[in-house]
């Protein structure tokens, strides 16, 4: 009879629910914030890459791109002052009308027979997330891209 009473009681149901779907909530809420600080750092490798490359499209000098640019960047500076390494790579490009890679000082034989000069930035580092998912590795590699033609 006590038994039967006991099971039957519905007192605290509740509270055991929710202490047993409490911690999958937990990893669902650590794996979004995770994932929105992975684009953020992305979206912010972008900004760098495109902002260097507007720097040179608009005039300024290539070789000053490092220090006028990067090294000015708050994501950037915050990023060395944690540790965390920024590969940057920039690039001088040129084709022809037809997409055929040529020397910035060549020429271009037939129709539309101009050089156009596109300048690439690359901007590269790592992720490390808060915690690591079955089958992601410890760290993952980002990159940022832009590229531009300049006149």
């Amino acid at each position: 009879m006590i038994m039967r009473r006991f099971f039957r009681c519905e007192r605290g149901i509740a509270a055991i629910e929710f202490a047993m779907i409490v911690p999958m909530l937990t990893m669902i809420l650590i794996g979004v914030v995770d994932y929105g600080m992975f684009i953020n750092q992305k979206m912010k490798l972008q900004d760098l890459a495109r902002t260097a490359t507007q720097y040179v499209v608009q005039g300024g000098s290539d070789t000053n791109v490092m220090a006028d640019v990067f090294q000015t960047s708050d994501f950037y500076n915050a990023a060395a002052a944690e540790g965390q390494v920024i590969t940057v790579t920039t690039e001088t490009l040129c084709e022809c009308a037809n997409g055929a890679s040529v020397s910035c000082s060549g020429i271009c034989t037939g129709s539309g027979n101009y050089v156009r000069h596109f300048y690439s930035a690359t901007v590269s580092s790592t992720y490390k997330p808060i915690f690591i998912y079955p089958g992601i590795a410890g760290s993952l590699n980002i990159t940022g891209y832009s590229r531009m033609q300049s006149p």
